[in-house]
């Protein structure tokens, strides 16, 4: 009986320090914390010598939202007529702050502030972040699902806008019509994807590296559309691994991958190449990463190419993936990969040879990259 009190005991501590070790503030998370609060419209951010500096840095009686990041790793998004003290009850009630942020504001409607503070709480939903505001969470989620409908409706026209624009850039007589034909060839699964990848705040991101990738990679992309190329999208056309792929001869060569950490979402650029020919570089390079990095002509973030090729468990800037016996994939972020884009090295070690796919105007691939550019 004793063991087995011990043995719930030591079950109940294991949680414990687990949820402790969940909630710590790292650098990473004050870096989000920072981003949104700025990105929501926050003028004061306060992170050192919290609590006893809210005397201090804030008026009494001001009005507006809050957002505070907690010890436990938990955002709280709120509204008060006077900001400091509500932060005295939440301190009073065991809340331990990490940072503050404030958003000021001149309602003093409790309504006003209200539907504001429900805006700043669907905009951290969209982003991903955890939150601790239980109750108010499905009020956020409605105004969100209100706003993703406005923002189709929207971007149709906005798209109906740019056909001139697009037939203008590319030419009548080449591979994209106006948007108004692509749309009536395109399936109506194939426009449901499109609008869900267009209505994504990656899709600038993600626009911008394949466009990149097609333009230094593939010859006449234009007029070799739907026979050295096409483009695919995955099921939902929502943002995540393996997203968007460019496809040719030698199968899926370029994507752009979404993925959601704690810290938020992060887009990724993922190279699919022969394997012999990273090889062929780092041999060029001795094996030295500083070597490998002026070569391919990458200056942002850590270089660390070497490390994890070496040692896939290896949590480094650039990741490498093998795809088959032959293929390896090289994975990194939107700066770097423009970066590697600009290098002679780097595409040709992209580069491969161009034949046919098939010349048939068919197939969710060509249906799709009407639709995209």
């Amino acid at each position: 009986m004793a063991k087995k009190l011990h043995k719930h005991f030591y079950y109940i501590w294991l949680i414990l320090k687990m949820e402790e070790s969940k909630g710590k503030i790292t650098e990473n998370k004050l870096t989000v914390f920072r981003s949104f609060a700025l990105e929501v419209g926050c003028t004061l951010i306060i992170q050192e010598n919290l609590p006893h500096c809210l005397d201090v840095k804030l008026k009494k009686g001001l009005p507006g939202v809050y957002i505070q990041l907690r010890k436990r790793g938990e955002i709280y998004i709120g509204e008060a007529c006077d900001i400091l003290d509500r932060q005295k009850e939440h301190l009073h009630n065991g809340v331990k702050l990490a940072a503050l942020a404030i958003l000021p504001t001149d309602m003093m409607d409790m309504q006003g502030r209200k539907n504001l503070e429900t805006s700043v709480i669907a905009s951290a939903q969209k982003r991903g972040l955890r939150l601790a505001n239980k109750s108010k969470v499905k009020l956020a989620e409605e105004l969100n699902r209100r706003k993703e409908y406005l923002s189709v409706s929207a971007a149709v026209q906005k798209l109906d806008r740019m056909d001139e624009y697009a037939v203008f850039q590319f030419g009548q007589g080449g591979w994209l019509e106006t948007l108004e034909e692509a749309k009536n060839k395109a399936t109506a699964s194939d426009w449901e994807r499109y609008m869900n990848f267009r209505e994504s705040r990656f899709s600038h991101e993600a626009l911008l590296l394949i466009t990149t990738y097609v333009r230094r990679v593939i010859p006449d992309p234009e007029l070799n559309y739907g026979k050295t190329w096409c483009i695919t999208l995955n099921e939902s056309g929502c943002p995540a691994p393996q997203w968007i792929i460019v496809n040719t001869q030698a199968g899926s060569v370029f994507c752009v991958n979404v993925h959601y950490l704690e810290e938020g979402a992060i887009v990724k650029a993922e190279f699919r190449l022969e394997r012999r020919r990273l090889d062929l570089l780092l041999e060029r390079s001795n094996g030295s990463d500083e070597e490998m990095q002026i070569m391919l002509g990458i200056t942002h973030g850590h270089f660390d190419l070497k490390r994890n090729y070496c040692d896939l468990q290896k949590d480094t800037t650039i990741k490498t993936y093998p795809v088959s016996s032959g293929k390896v994939s090289l994975e990194m972020d939107l700066d770097q990969a423009l970066e590697f884009f600009q290098s002679p090295i780097g595409v040709a070690m992209i580069s491969g040879r161009v034949d046919s796919i098939n010349g048939k105007e068919v197939g969710e691939g060509f249906r799709l990259g009407r639709l995209f550019f």
